[in-house]
């Protein structure tokens, strides 16, 4: 999961497809894989670079992403409701609360980037925060070519930085 959302991270960055039936897709499958819709997050994370508010636009895209869920909830809740009610909604509501730790401590003292290599080689370079905040439409492999000297580093990857006991 963690990992399908660092994909989508990219893929509100730099589409994957050129055309757009294929990007709708592709957004239609990571709304259906992560249990939120892209068309939400990708509203609110633009928003976020530009430091702006999140204004959610009605769209054929979102009422299909949103009619998606609904469906997958119906399935879920019909043919195998003790796994819905036991896996799934933990799992969404502990990977979004995973995201929002994240986006909280990526911030929390300025814009802060993590330079561990496993992290980095394992979330598609994850750690590059500050450079992407910089960049937001480089492709995830150049973010360690923008890499600043002078961008506030931590030892510890963002959804465990609290370890560093600042909060």
């Amino acid at each position: 999961w963690w990992n399908a959302n660092t994909i989508a991270h990219n893929f509100i960055h730099r589409p994957l497809f050129r055309p757009r039936w294929q990007r709708n897709l592709f957004s239609c499958l990571l709304t259906l894989l992560l249990g939120f819709p892209q068309t939400v997050w990708r509203a609110r994370h633009l928003a976020h670079h530009a430091e702006a508010r999140a204004r959610i636009k009605p769209s054929p895209l979102l009422a299909g992403e949103i009619g998606l869920l609904i469906a997958l909830w119906a399935v879920l809740l019909t043919s195998a409701a003790t796994f819905a009610l036991t896996v799934y909604l933990p799992g969404l509501v502990i990977g979004l609360g995973l995201c929002q730790l994240q986006g909280h401590y990526e911030h929390a003292h300025g814009t802060t980037s993590h330079y561990g290599r496993l992290y980095n080689l394992l979330l598609l370079n994850d750690g590059y925060h500050v450079e992407h905040h910089a960049h937001p439409s480089a492709h995830w492999t150049r973010l360690p070519a923008h890499h600043d000297p002078r961008a506030r580093v931590s030892r510890w990857p963002a959804p465990i930085r609290w370890l560093e006991g600042d909060g």
